[in-house]
């Protein structure tokens, strides 16, 4: 099982705690676990892999047959995040997102984005 947690900062649900707690590998961002480690100091700690080896590390979890892996992210993983790359590697995760990184930037600025246009830029070419 992979449970992808959006992490913005704020205080994590109980869900989002119970799936960390379970888990055998967590994986993320290098400054997302840091953050995260720092803001929940009794987390219980699971070995960790950077997000760069992200699918190579699931792949050798999963076919361990290990615990739950939880794949850390920031905001909302399912707006431009790490939501497709898993589903286009055939994993179906369980998601438990955070408010995104635009909506958070527009709130901030005290402007709507119902009509804003939304890019990322996108990887080597």
């Amino acid at each position: 099982m992979i449970t992808v947690v959006g992490w913005d900062g704020s205080e994590l649900s109980a869900r989002a705690v119970d799936r960390l707690a379970a888990a055998g590998l967590v994986v993320g961002p290098d400054r997302v676990l840091r953050e995260l480690r720092l803001a929940v100091p009794t987390l219980p700690t699971a070995p960790a892999a950077p997000d760069s080896a992200l699918l190579d590390a699931l792949d050798g979890h999963l076919e361990r047959g290990e615990a739950p892996a939880v794949v850390l992210a920031e905001g909302d993983p399912g707006f431009f995040g790490c939501v497709r790359a898993l589903r286009g590697h055939g994993l179906e995760p369980e998601v438990i997102p955070a408010t995104s990184l635009v909506a958070r930037a527009f709130a901030r600025a005290g402007l709507g984005w119902e009509d804003a246009l939304v890019v990322a830029p996108s990887g080597p070419a």
